[in-house]
C-alpha cells in the first residue's frame, strides 16, 4: 500500500512538473494576438504562485495552491525574518561593508510581501487587460495592424527578457562573491544549519540562498515589469 501511494504522489509530482515547464514555454504564434504580448509576464506570475492557469482539473488545483502556499510562505514571511535575524547574528563576523549590505537587503525582502499581496489582491483585474485587448483587437484586422501588433508583442517579450538579465546577474554575483569569500552569500538565518560547522552545511546554505533568491526576484521581475 505505501509502495502504491509513493507511485501516485510521484505521478502527481510528474504531472505538475510538466504542467509547470508548459507554461514557462511560449509556443511561436503565426498571427499574434494583442494580449500575447502580457504571455511571458502572466507566465511568471502563474510561476511564483499568484496566477493559476484557467479551466485546469481538481489535481491541478490542489496541487498548484499547495505549490502557491509553500513558495509564498517562504517569500512572504520566513525571508523576511530569516534575512533580519541573519544580520543580526552574524554582525560581529561580517565587515562593515557585508553587514550594510545584509542590512540593505533585509529591508528590500521586507517590501516583497506587499508586492505580492498587492498582486494576488488585483490578479483578477489585472487579468482583465485580456479581454480588453481582445476587444481592441476587433477594429484591428489591416496586414499593416496585424505587423504593429507583431512588433509590439515582441517588444514587450523582450521587455521581460531584458529585466531578466540585471536580476539574475545579480544573483549570479552575489552567490559568487560569497563563495568567493567563504561566506553564507545573504548572510540570512538558516535554521539548524551553520556554515562555518561543516562544509556540507556551508553549500547547502549556498544551495538554499540561490533558491530562496530566485524566487525573490521572480517576485520583483513579475511586479516591476507590469505596464503602469
Amino acid at each position: 500500500r505505501g509502495s502504491a501511494v509513493s507511485l501516485q504522489l510521484q505521478h502527481r509530482i510528474c504531472y505538475f512538473v510538466v504542467i509547470m515547464s508548459k507554461i514557462l514555454l511560449v509556443r511561436s504564434a503565426t498571427v499574434y494576438k494583442s494580449r500575447d504580448a502580457l504571455t511571458y509576464l502572466f507566465n511568471v506570475f502563474t510561476f511564483v504562485g499568484t496566477n493559476p492557469l484557467e479551466n485546469r482539473s481538481q489535481r491541478y488545483y490542489r496541487l498548484y495552491h499547495f505549490y502557491s502556499f509553500t513558495v509564498n510562505f517562504i517569500c512572504c514571511l520566513f525571508c523576511p525574518l530569516s534575512f533580519h535575524i541573519g544580520y543580526i547574528k552574524l554582525r560581529h563576523v561580517l565587515t562593515n561593508s557585508q553587514l550594510l549590505a545584509a542590512i540593505q537587503n533585509a529591508v528590500q525582502v521586507s517590501g516583497i510581501p506587499i508586492k505580492i499581496l498587492v498582486i494576488t489582491w488585483y490578479m483578477k483585474r489585472l487579468r482583465h487587460a485580456f479581454k480588453i485587448l481582445d476587444e481592441l483587437d476587433v477594429n484591428y484586422t489591416r496586414r499593416e495592424d496585424l505587423a504593429k501588433i507583431r512588433e509590439c508583442v515582441r517588444r514587450c517579450k523582450k521587455i521581460v527578457l531584458i529585466f531578466c538579465f540585471p536580476y539574475y546577474s545579480f544573483e549570479l554575483t552575489t552567490i559568487a562573491l560569497g563563495v568567493a569569500q567563504n561566506r553564507a552569500p545573504l548572510a540570512a538565518w538558516v535554521p539548524f544549519l551553520d556554515g562555518q560547522r561543516a562544509a556540507w552545511e556551508y553549500w547547502t546554505i549556498v544551495l538554499w540562498d540561490a533558491f530562496v533568491m530566485f524566487f525573490l526576484l521572480c517576485h520583483q521581475l513579475g511586479s516591476d515589469t507590469y505596464p503602469p
